[in-house]
């Protein structure tokens, strides 16, 4: 059956079918075509892959001195058949830059990415991306330099790892000085006094950091303990250590508390009490409670082998602050402190 040996209504709806099919097809190919155009593109890219050819994409610096930047070189060639031009060499941070020449190159010609990184006292770790004129893909690069006053650990941030009460930390790391080092390294010395530290020279360039967190330093604690290292020269300022190391671990405790402290907030003067939860891994007895605050009654209660409650009890008469720290000593020597803190208030 043709178009003519239909009913004249038929025809209309035939061809306002027809020609809806044809403003929807033009339609998707506007609106599609370029979508599907960028995908064929990126294919091909992928497919040929970025024409650019570096001998290496990571640079390591090593040490370098605090006093200058520490300046780096990519050398690459034009794999492809056809001119390339880098359009930008880009850097997260605007204080590191970078520079290429020549920008545009012809295919086999060769070029160089040059640069510098911003001294910061430390390890640095920067990425660096190629972008260039016409193409999707791009190449990272990447930077790395240990920044320092001429002495150099391979960690910075040492984890000492877990112990439980009463046992100690101990943990030995070589330092390496380089030849154009200020000073040679012959004295440490820690923020908080829970690390005891010394230096012990090896040989040659090398440098034994021997780090120490005694048993009577946790003894009395449980939870994160940790301390800042200084490693000073010989004839510098206190004020320019040589090094700096963030030393850390862990004191396993043998007890839960719940809660962690006798919290009362605010109060009217008067009494008030709190109970505080403690249950072991094992059997365990408290044989005594301490504590500064004569307005702080503390008393234990064993309810079984492995659970105990502390009750605490604050009695003041007029407004004022209690902040205190309590001591809970177990039979096998264990010593944990708590907080007893709250502030009474007159009523308004």
């Amino acid at each position: 059956m043709t178009l003519r040996q239909l009913r004249p209504k038929s025809r209309v709806w035939l061809t306002a079918v027809l020609a809806l099919s044809v403003v929807t097809s033009a339609l998707a190919a506007v609106s599609f075509g370029p979508r599907v155009m960028k995908r064929c593109q990126l294919w091909l890219e992928n497919r040929r892959g970025f024409p650019l050819t570096f001998q290496t994409d990571r640079l390591d610096l090593g040490g370098v001195p605090l006093t200058k930047p520490a300046r780096f070189k990519f050398q690459f060639t034009n794999a492809s058949e056809e001119p390339v031009e880098i359009e930008d060499v880009l850097s997260p941070c605007a204080c590191n830059h970078a520079s290429v020449a020549p920008r545009r190159l012809q295919p086999g010609q060769a070029g160089t990415i040059t640069g510098a990184l911003k001294p910061s006292f430390g390890f640095q770790d920067e990425k660096f991306l190629v972008r260039l004129r016409g193409y999707k893909l791009t190449k990272p690069l990447e930077v790395s330099a240990q920044f320092s006053n001429g002495v150099f650990a391979a960690k910075t941030l040492i984890n000492l790892g877990r112990v439980r009460q009463g046992e100690a930390f101990e943990h030995v790391m070589g330092l390496k000085v380089e030849p154009w080092s200020p000073a040679w390294p012959e004295l440490v010395r820690t923020q908080q006094g829970v690390v005891q530290a010394r230096l012990v020279k090896r040989s040659g360039d090398a440098v034994d950091l021997h780090m120490t967190i005694p048993g009577t330093a946790t003894r009395a604690r449980s939870g994160p303990v940790g301390d800042v290292i200084e490693v000073l020269g010989r004839g510098r300022s206190p004020e320019a250590p040589l090094l700096t190391l963030a030393v850390s671990g862990e004191v396993e405790s043998s007890i839960a508390m719940t809660p962690t402290g006798a919290f009362f907030g605010l109060r009217q003067p008067g009494r008030a009490d709190q109970s505080i939860n403690i249950t072991g891994k094992a059997p365990l007895r408290i044989v005594s409670l301490r504590h500064k605050d004569p307005r702080v009654h503390l008393r234990s209660e064993r309810l079984s082998p492995e659970n105990s409650v502390v009750r605490v009890e604050v009695q003041s008469p007029i407004p004022g602050i209690i902040s205190d720290e309590a001591e809970l000593v177990l039979d096998n020597g264990e010593v944990y402190r708590f907080p007893v803190v709250g502030r009474f208030v007159a009523k308004e």
